[in-house]
């Protein structure tokens, strides 16, 4: 029985959906931040469509993009719900609610992360250290993965992010000035 949910649906709408998502964020940029020129509406459509469709026929950035959308779609959901969430409890204004979640740069950060991430899960059989120009694996059990977690649960760096955490807080602490 077919349903709206099957794999084979979607694998189909993948390139409409890369389309549809470059062509978004490329004329949503170029229209901001007016590289073109300014009243280029028509410029930045053709640039736009122009560069989505070469996105689409460009098996790397296909495979970078469908990493990469589900995650920032997911993040523009949070903050839609963030933003809600604020607005209920009566906080109208767009700057106290950013301040609270701590800016768009934190956002920024966010979404630079999922780039990376994308990136090294695309790009890792013709980065990774541990398989040759032929594709065969060099090392048994080891990935690029596999050793950036082994990295990051080692005692000593937690020990190190737990004393740098700490150490920021007393700070902190010892800095600012109560207010009573």
């Amino acid at each position: 029985m077919a349903t709206i949910l099957d794999a084979g649906l979607f694998s189909f709408m993948v390139p409409f959906f890369i389309f549809l998502f470059t062509f978004v964020v490329l004329y949503a940029l170029l229209s901001k931040t007016k590289i073109l020129g300014e009243n280029q509406t028509m410029l930045n459509l053709i640039a736009s469509i122009c560069i989505s469709v070469v996105a689409v026929f460009t098996g790397s950035m296909t495979g970078v993009i469908s990493a990469i959308a589900p995650w920032i779609v997911f993040l523009i959901i949070v903050l839609v719900f963030l933003f809600a969430l604020f607005q209920f409890f009566g906080i109208d204004k767009n700057k106290e609610i950013w301040d609270y979640i701590g800016g768009p740069t934190v956002v920024y950060i966010i979404v630079l992360v999922i780039v990376l991430i994308g990136l090294s899960q695309v790009f890792e059989a013709q980065l990774s250290p541990f398989v040759d120009a032929n594709g065969t694996v060099i090392s048994e059990g080891k990935t690029v993965k596999s050793e950036v977690i082994q990295t990051i649960t080692h005692p000593r760096l937690l020990g190190a992010i737990f004393i740098l955490v700490t150490s920021g807080f007393a700070i902190k602490l010892l800095v600012d000035k109560p207010t009573s």
